[in-house]
């Protein structure tokens, strides 16, 4: 299990080599935001969740949850 907070305020590069780390690193579940900044704000989650999902997972060829 790989967890980040607050990771919507975060520059997309960064978060791609967190996760790409993460992913290498053998986790087999991500998860973008559980608490924090975006709560109030669904559209700004599922952006990030796709982004993530989309540019990251899909493209490592893992199965990771998120």
């Amino acid at each position: 299990m790989y967890v980040t907070e607050d990771t919507i305020r975060t520059d997309p590069d960064t978060v791609r080599k967190l996760y790409t780390t993460a992913i290498e690193g053998g986790r087999a579940r991500c998860s973008a935001m559980r608490h924090g900044w975006a709560r109030p704000l669904p559209w700004a989650r599922f952006a990030l969740v796709k982004f993530v999902r989309e540019q990251i997972v899909e493209p490592s060829g893992e199965k990771i949850r998120h």
